[in-house]
């Protein structure tokens, strides 16, 4: 990811483009279309974290967040329940160890740095 960040960068910076790098915390399409369960895991927020350090190294200006939502491409940030409903459908939870609204938290967190880097942060 850090290696085409510059370039990228550069490139929508010389022809006026806003730069919109996207971070996700994980991926799974094995609800939605029989893929395998737990394709791009989650590493318990390491996964969603190093992409958004990664990005803020490099001084971005903005991130955008996939999904608040999508639990049927397991990339939601929304508070959840480890306690997946019963059925023929296994969901993947964010664990034992993480609070239910442990991605919200690091959004925001990010969100502060992103803002304190602007100069109209906390």
């Amino acid at each position: 990811m850090g290696r085409v960040i510059p370039a990228d960068m550069k490139w929508c910076e010389e022809r006026g483009i806003t730069y919109l790098p996207v971070i996700f915390p994980g991926f799974s399409w094995h609800n939605l279309y029989g893929g395998k369960f737990d394709q791009i895991p989650r590493r318990d927020g390491r996964f969603y974290q190093e992409q958004a350090e990664t990005l803020l190294k490099f001084g971005v200006r903005q991130i955008y967040v996939a999904m608040f939502d999508e639990m049927d491409e397991g990339t939601c940030i929304f508070k959840t329940s480890s306690e997946a409903p019963a059925g023929e459908s296994p969901f993947l939870t964010y664990g034992e160890k993480l609070p239910s609204d442990f991605y919200l938290r690091l959004t925001s967190g990010f969100s502060r740095q992103l803002k304190r880097m602007a100069g109209n942060g906390e």
